[in-house]
């Protein structure tokens, strides 16, 4: 008997190989994240045909402060862009962070700290992040 999805918590553009933007860091954060940009989070009734599919996410800017590291950018997919837009999602992957300060915050510095232009061409896959009926959870990258 194999387990179900009991809830889809979350989609997004999974980070294929983080050694591109772990590039990025000079700086010593103890909290390296460098996994992945947020499509939908919550209310996802189904997975979306696209799921598994591949992209590249064309990063454009890096946000630094004491407390994180993130990069902001443009996935080049249209059908991931549109759930985006429709969720008010940003497109942003936080790259790390101090101790104590949890991933979530680097949507407050890419809002008060100013920007540094990048270009890199970051490639990831989505996936759902998803609970089960045994109690696991664990991405799914297949329907």
């Amino acid at each position: 008997m194999s387990k179900k999805i009991k809830e889809i918590i979350y989609l997004a553009g999974v980070v294929v190989n983080n050694s591109r933007l772990l590039k990025l860091v000079k700086e010593n954060y103890p909290n390296v994240y460098c996994h992945h940009m947020t499509i939908k989070y919550g209310n996802i009734s189904e997975l979306p045909d696209f799921i598994g599919e591949e992209f590249n996410f064309i990063a454009n800017k890096i946000y630094k402060n004491d407390q994180a590291i993130a990069i902001t950018g443009t996935p080049n997919n249209s059908d991931i862009q549109k759930m985006m837009n429709e969720n008010n999602q940003h497109a942003h992957v936080t790259i790390c962070t101090a101790a104590d300060v949890k991933p979530v915050y680097s949507n407050t510095l890419i809002q008060e700290a100013k920007g540094k232009r990048i270009k890199r061409h970051i490639k990831m896959k989505v996936g759902a992040f998803c609970s089960f009926d045994d109690g696991t959870t664990e991405w799914v990258f297949e329907k």
